[in-house]
């Protein structure tokens, strides 16, 4: 599954990945290493998100901190620090954004929130861990039956006549220049 299918499968659904506390932002952060990142083993269990900045596996994440001019990636895992409005810290999926603002896949924010895309400010933020596995949109897998939209006067055509097709064209070229001095 590519980060774009996990936030189809789970946008307004609860994750409660672990079955203890109830459907929080951890746990969203656990099923996405499990099922958008694969190969990633699951970091220790923290008590609060915002240590989750100091338990990552350095094999599967690269570690970038927060600063003015930072922007992270679709698919980033940002975190967010201990504060006194957040005792826990926070984490969710980067989707897009600029230096400012950003929007994120989240659950738990506000608190008690299924999954869903929420808007950002950096306030808070200590960094983001960036996937070396990860995968957004996959390539797409063809064959001699994979149908393409050639427009007029082609229409929609297999690879495998497209080939034919350009290899009759071949022909034809290379027919009438022998035919022309």
């Amino acid at each position: 599954m590519n980060v774009n299918e996990f936030f189809q499968a789970y946008n307004g659904k609860p994750i409660d990945f672990d079955g203890s506390w109830g459907n929080q932002c951890v746990d969203l952060y656990r099923q996405y290493c499990k099922e958008a990142l694969e190969v990633i083993k699951q970091s220790p269990g923290v008590l609060g998100a915002y240590q989750i900045w100091n338990t990552y596996r350095k094999d599967d994440f690269d570690q970038i901190v927060n600063t003015p001019e930072g922007i992270p990636q679709v698919g980033d895992v940002i975190i967010w620090k201990k504060a006194s409005t957040l005792p826990f810290g926070h984490v969710a999926v980067f989707k897009e954004g600029d230096v400012n603002t950003f929007l994120s896949f989240d659950q738990n924010w506000p608190t008690g929130s299924y999954c869903h895309f929420q808007n950002h400010s950096y306030k808070n933020v200590l960094g983001w861990l960036r996937p070396k596995n990860l995968i957004i949109n996959p390539t797409p897998v063809t064959d001699d039956h994979t149908q393409i939209d050639l427009g007029e006067p082609w229409g929609i055509m297999e690879l495998h006549e497209i080939r034919s097709t350009l290899n009759n064209q071949a022909e034809r070229i290379a027919a009438l220049e022998n035919n022309h001095p």
